[in-house]
């Protein structure tokens, strides 16, 4: 899946304030801390100090920087969740909310959902827990959003032990969760799951034409170079100082037709290798996305009332 960002905003200067003298001069030092771990590559540590930032001074460009932070982590869920709350409080004639919608659509695509299928009548007192989180029973049936990586479902009933089940989902899988209810408390739930996507697997055979028109395309370059060479060399001989007879002019033109188709067949083998590279990555497998996902960075900076000016594609 290809993603791209592009948030454009000016940046703001604060005066300077002491880290203990209000809330948002905490958030505003917190932020600062959280982007500087980010430059160095450390979301782990920065991701907290951002989440902190946000709870102590809310704003949208913490927020932004908080979904790129849970993001590079393979958060997606989390990403998600952050981009949507900036977008509700970005002003609508903010520059950052055409890249944040875009950056929110394409983590709608990415995001793993859970759903339940309660089979039979619920008993009275039945609880369901998601990762330790009490669902509500109109969140029962509802495809949930959750994070790629391992998760616990925990179903239980009043006098019966609870029922655990384990749940490993892939970026961009949707999984049902089909829960078995008796009518009595008696039997304890079953929980059975059944994905309803199943992330596509090698038999895609485009990549692999795409990749051989491009591998195809550079060797048909390499031919012309040569001939373009073995060209340019007759001119070295037939021509003095730069002076070539008449008889060269033939020569001279199979030497620019080579010299050009070799520079456009390079170009397109380099796109078609480049394109297969991109399709082979980003096709569903048993890792999670954040393990394997290549991407490129060009450039970057962010302030959090003003947000970030940078440029990112990601595969």
């Amino acid at each position: 899946m290809f993603a791209c960002l592009l948030a454009l905003s000016s940046t703001f200067a604060s005066a300077p304030a002491r880290a203990d003298e209000t809330p948002a001069a905490k958030a505003d030092a917190l932020f600062k801390e959280g982007r500087a771990l980010m430059k160095n590559g450390d979301y782990r540590a920065a991701c907290p100090l951002l989440a902190e930032s946000q709870r102590l001074d809310p704003a949208a460009g913490t927020l932004i920087n908080l979904g790129d932070c849970t993001d590079q982590l393979g958060r997606v869920a989390d990403a998600l969740e952050a981009y949507r709350g900036a977008a509700q409080l970005l002003p609508p004639d903010d520059p950052r909310r055409g890249p944040v919608a875009e950056q929110i659509r394409a983590l709608e695509r990415r995001v793993p959902t859970i759903r339940l299928r309660l089979v039979g009548p619920a008993p009275a007192g039945l609880r369901v827990t998601w990762d330790g989180v009490v669902l509500e029973p109109k969140a029962w049936r509802s495809a949930l959003p959750a994070n790629a990586g391992a998760h616990e479902l925990v179903v239980t009933i009043p006098g019966e032990p609870a029922n655990r089940q384990k749940v490993v989902l892939s970026e961009g899988e949707k999984r049902e969760l089909s829960v078995e209810l008796a009518g009595q408390a008696e039997t304890a739930p079953h929980i059975s799951t059944t994905p309803t996507h199943e992330p596509s697997k090698s038999t895609d055979v485009v990549p692999w034409i795409v990749g051989g028109a491009g591998v195809a395309s550079l060797a048909a370059s390499g031919v012309f170079f040569l001939l373009h060479g073995r060209e340019t060399r007759k001119l070295e001989r037939d021509c003095i100082d730069g002076i070539c007879p008449t008889s060269s002019e033939s020569t001279i033109d199979r030497a620019n037709l080579y010299g050009t188709a070799g520079w456009v067949g390079l170009a397109a083998g380099a796109v078609g290798v480049g394109a297969a590279v991109v399709l082979l990555s980003t096709r569903g497998g048993e890792a999670p996305a954040a393990s394997r996902r290549p991407r490129l960075e060009i450039g970057a900076g962010a302030t959090r009332g003003g947000g970030a000016a940078f440029a990112r594609a990601r595969f």
